[in-house]
């Protein structure tokens, strides 16, 4: 399982609902080349649910965009509401499986 160190949030209404977006080296830590990866988003899960699957999910899209700072994270501003709006967040991939946490 591959990991980012903490992101700082930014939300934005602009995206799907499960759409996040992040810098490619943050997307390098978690092992990802693609500009676009459809993925199983994790959100309030533990990581033993995680690894799992044993838990909620939702289909969603990771993306990385030069427009996206080093070091942030782009998140649906709804999502990030549900996540009781956290200032930064750790991700965590394994096998297109993707687990916010803060």
């Amino acid at each position: 399982m591959k990991q980012t160190e903490e992101l700082t949030v930014i939300n934005d209404l602009s995206l799907k609902q499960y759409e996040i977006v992040v810098h490619p080296n943050d997307g390098y830590d978690l092992g990802l080349l693609d500009k676009h990866n459809y993925i199983k988003v994790f959100s309030g899960n533990t990581l033993e649910e995680f690894n799992k699957e044993d838990g909620r999910y939702m289909p969603g899209q990771l993306s990385l965009a030069n427009e996206c700072r080093t070091g942030t994270v782009i998140i649906n501003s709804k999502h990030w509401n549900s996540l009781g709006k956290p200032k930064k967040i750790k991700l965590f991939y394994n096998e297109k499986k993707l687990l916010i946490a803060d």
